[in-house]
């Protein structure tokens, strides 16, 4: 198992989304952060519920719709959770999204996370093969 920790701490939970903060450690050291974006606490539903908080196993994972990006395992009652590049709430039907910073982008008045696929290709460089992930 690889030393790499990831740390999700969501930091507001709107109506329609949720906003967080990912830090990765590697034992205890920091080694980079970043912020997240998911849809809104609805109970664990699929494709309206971002997941509910816990401890899971973590891998890289080719997807044919997102390619490279991070497999989330074993979430209850779910399935296919990734962290994957997108911008806005619309990107992401329960997974997570990861960005450079927070603002709302196209102006409709939810908040956004910018530069996803480099963001996206710097979590890729950590975690070259699998990690924990937790999230709270």
């Amino acid at each position: 198992m690889s030393d790499i920790r990831i740390y999700l701490l969501r930091v507001e939970s709107e109506d329609n989304q949720t906003i967080g903060v990912m830090h990765i450690y590697n034992r205890t050291t920091e080694i980079y952060s970043c912020y997240t974006l998911e849809l809104p606490w609805v109970n664990n539903q699929r494709n309206i519920s971002c997941i509910q908080k816990g401890e899971y196993d973590i891998v890289r994972h080719d997807s044919p719709k997102f390619g490279d990006c991070l497999h989330i395992k074993d979430v209850p009652s779910r399935s296919k959770i990734l962290v994957h590049k997108g911008n806005f709430k619309s990107d992401t039907k329960g997974c997570v999204l990861v960005g450079n910073t927070i603002t709302d982008i196209d102006g409709d008045g939810s908040r956004d996370v910018t530069s996803s696929s480099d963001t996206m290709d710097d979590l890729l460089g950590i975690l070259t093969d699998k990690g924990k992930i937790i999230i709270s």
